[in-house]
């Protein structure tokens, strides 16, 4: 076990102190302070920011002794550390000490977030205003920096949650024709949908849909390659905040309990798994406010899409994540004929799919959703599959093992573990029943859960 992880186990025990000296001990710099920031931060969270602050001064010493990327990272951990011990006037002098305008574009952008949270909204638009001036200074920087949060990209969703629509919409303008624009738009909508402003989002995801809906080139790539896809697809598929703009009106509909629009916007979504992660999340709300029915309605909507997709790792994630959503709804039979569909589907592939994957692959995810869903009896039958490859077999086992003795039912998952035969076998079950009570004890003893039987 390498130190880093030492370390935070012990800071899950509420051992700081150790956990400190244990980072200190890790050679390379960068993964120091990376540890050190993350003691700090549990420090925090416990409600101790005096020693939280001890800690930090320890990156910040560390920080001024290094130099390039180490340095870098170093600086970047500690006023984040700052930021959640809630120094965010110290955050803001760190910001000075960075080297790059890139860098500092992103820290500055998430500390006008924290500044609009403590009600400093007048020094927040400042911090923002200082967030695009970074992200322009820096845009001559390498290309791989270019897509990540420090970018231009990074700050208009940021805007809107921290109350400056107009201004996100300015910078919109500042990004880049085509593809930036439509990432920044989609930022806009899903930080308005996460707001409840449900309507203003779907006007401005019709914006995107209108302005890029005929597919322009997202940049200057080859013909045929990844960056050559539409805009569409970009916006549809995948973002900044990873959840496409449609799916997010979507949702925001059904937050609100207006499932009927919900439906209607769901129908929009394009990418089958987008389409289908907001039908899920539609029947959730449904199930929220006593639409039982309704609910089942929408999954079953659900699993007829996921149908007309064509089969492979994809359809098999989707069909196991309708099934599970369709046991947490009361829809015990409809739930075992989707896991059944798609377990008669994985135990009848032959050698590889063409991403590599093979029939232990689609049966592992088979019986882990069965497990989640609570149907012990179907996941260990799955598991079973596997004995013709005893390593897969034993870390299945082992798996399942873990989730029922972490889900309460120990005396069941020791049941199992004794049952088997084969003496591996049996002791990774073992194992998982005691990684699972661990864990259950870990959580008891955060939120008082009941204890397991």
């Amino acid at each position: 076990m390498s130190l880093t992880s030492v370390a935070e186990s012990l800071v899950e025990r509420g051992d700081f102190e150790a956990a400190v000296e244990t980072a200190l001990e890790i050679s390379d710099p960068t993964p120091r302070a990376t540890s050190l920031c993350s003691i700090a931060f549990a420090q925090v969270k416990a409600g101790k920011k005096e020693e939280a602050l001890a800690t930090l001064g320890r990156v910040e010493k560390l920080a001024l002794e290094l130099a390039g990327d180490d340095r870098r990272q170093a600086l970047q951990c500690f006023a984040y550390g700052q930021m959640e011990a809630g120094r965010l006037d110290e955050a803001l002098k760190t910001v000075q000490l960075f080297e790059s305008d890139f860098i500092r574009a992103g820290v500055l952008r998430d500390l006008g977030a924290a500044l609009a949270e403590q009600g400093r909204r007048e020094e927040a638009g400042v911090v923002f205003d200082r967030a695009v001036q970074a992200a322009r200074a820096g845009a001559e920087e390498t290309w791989w920096e270019l897509t990540s949060a420090g970018s231009l990209r990074g700050i208009p969703g940021a805007l809107v949650r921290a109350g400056y629509t107009k201004k996100s919409m300015e910078v919109v303008q500042l990004l880049e024709p085509g593809r930036g624009q439509a990432e920044g738009l989609a930022q806009v909508v899903v930080a308005l949908a996460a707001q409840g402003n449900v309507e203003q989002a779907q006007q401005v995801a019709a914006m995107i849909e209108a302005r890029f809906g005929q597919g322009a080139p997202l940049g200057d790539y080859p013909p045929g390659s990844y960056g050559a896809r539409n805009i569409p697809y970009w916006v549809h598929l995948t973002h900044y905040d990873s959840i496409s703009p449609w799916r997010a009106v979507a949702e925001g509909w059904a937050r609100k309990a207006a499932f009927d629009q919900a439906l209607e916007i769901a129908e929009r979504i394009e990418y089958p798994e987008e389409r289908v992660r907001a039908l899920r999340t539609i029947a959730e709300e449904q199930g929220k406010t006593g639409e039982a029915e309704g609910a089942q309605r929408t999954l079953r909507s659900a699993l007829h899409f996921v149908r007309t997709q064509g089969r492979g790792y994809e359809w098999l994630v989707m069909m196991t994540d309708v099934a599970l959503e369709q046991a947490k709804h009361g829809d015990a039979a409809g739930a075992s004929a989707t896991f059944s569909e798609a377990l008669e589907f994985s135990s009848a592939l032959q050698g590889k799919d063409g991403s590599g994957m093979d029939r232990s692959d689609y049966l592992s995810v088979v019986a882990d959703k069965q497990a989640q869903s609570g149907d012990w009896r179907g996941a260990r039958q799955t598991a079973a599959l596997f004995r013709d490859d005893q390593r897969t077999s034993r870390t299945m086992i082992q798996g399942l093992c873990q989730l029922q003795a972490k889900a309460g039912d120990v005396s069941a998952a020791l049941a199992w573990a004794e049952q088997e035969k084969e003496p591996l076998a049996k002791a990774a079950a073992l194992l998982g029943v005691a990684e699972g009570i661990l864990e259950r004890l870990n959580e008891e003893g955060k939120a008082g859960s009941k204890p397991a039987r």
